[in-house]
């Protein structure tokens, strides 16, 4: 590489961005905290199936010697998803490697980069994953793409808001409260009264905002410490919650997503969910990966240009049924979104 005085140099410089870029946190990639992860065994394909199955058949009356006993069938469908890839990059000088081994510093601007790079790639997975794409040829649904397209139920908005039902001067919110409690349960039953799943514990995921309102205090003489937190987490069987366990996920905020117009363009979503791979998985082709040798720019070699790519295919829905969507949470109104 011209304009370097070492190969050490170089060597050394990757071995701290690399893990930068490619091993980015756990928490950044939030659609992999909902749903398990399938990682294809050919990085470079366009495409990856999968199989539903549909079992189809019932029991008739026997009679001794009967020849006309029914017979029960299963129909494997197969599917076929599609798979996005993306790039990104940082450049860097031969004083920004140089500066990183005299006078004691660090890696700072290279690794500022590198972790811009890893943002860029982070935010296109979890946004592939909630939102898909806009490909009409070679679609890939996400957690809030259209429902009919998608197949996910839907459940209409509740009669009030979780800001109405936590509001200091809401005299009404005890009983507000159990209004959103039974719309959740009614989220819940929407999956659990599924034929073969009614013994399932689904997960509700919410906005950041909906989900920190749950632990607010609502006005209430008799029980004053109670929280629609502490009503959900009792408003399954025997004083057990209906949901295996609540997600704050920022992706699903309004401004990720919400395509309408004035207020009905700031209502954000809840998603009420099953998490098992027979439901759903994140496909993965290439996780995030170094494209090749430092390109040089046209400056005689004294700057780099370095890609990395990631290939995916979002979220591979086999059961469309178990994910359902929940808008109406809040009022889309600005004094939500201010916090006031």
């Amino acid at each position: 590489m011209a304009g370097f005085n070492t190969g050490v140099a170089y060597s050394d410089l990757f071995n701290v961005v690399d893990p930068v870029v490619l091993q980015p946190k756990k928490e950044d990639l939030q659609g992999r905290q909902m749903f398990p992860l399938r990682t294809l065994s050919d990085p470079w394909a366009d495409t990856y199936t999968w199989y539903w199955k549909e079992l189809m058949g019932q029991a008739s009356d026997y009679a001794d010697r009967a020849t006309n006993v029914t017979t029960t069938d299963v129909t494997y469908h197969k599917e076929i998803g599609y798979i996005a890839e993306k790039s990104a990059a940082f450049e860097y000088s031969q004083a920004d490697v140089e500066r990183s081994h005299t006078g004691g510093r660090n890696y700072d601007a290279v690794t500022d980069k590198a972790t811009a790079t890893h943002d860029a790639l982070t935010y296109w997975e979890d946004a592939l994953i909630f939102n898909g794409n806009d490909d009409s040829q070679k679609p890939i649904y996400g957690l809030t793409s259209d429902a009919s397209k998608a197949g996910y139920q839907t459940l209409e908005d509740p009669s009030v808001t979780i800001q109405k039902v936590v509001d200091p001067n809401n005299e009404d919110a005890f009983i507000d409260a159990y209004k959103i409690v039974n719309y959740l349960m009614d989220a819940a039953a929407k999956i659990t009264l599924l034929p073969g799943y009614h013994s399932v514990k689904p997960y509700l995921a919410l906005p950041p905002k909906e989900y920190e309102l749950l632990t607010r205090p609502l006005v209430n003489k008799v029980i004053p410490d109670k929280t629609l937190w502490s009503m959900i987490q009792k408003s399954g069987e025997n004083g057990a919650s209906v949901f295996a366990g609540i997600k704050p996920i920022t992706e699903l905020e309004a401004k990720y997503w919400n395509t309408k117009k004035g207020q009905a363009g700031k209502k954000d979503m809840g998603i009420v969910y099953l998490n098992t791979k027979d439901i759903a998985q994140v496909v993965v082709a290439m996780e995030p990966r170094r494209l090749g040798s430092p390109i040089p720019s046209a400056d005689n070699g004294f700057s780099y240009k370095q890609m990395y790519m990631e290939r995916s295919g979002g979220l591979s829905v086999k059961f469309p049924s178990a994910i359902v969507q929940l808008t109406g949470l809040n009022d889309g109104s600005e004094s939500w979104a201010q916090g006031k």
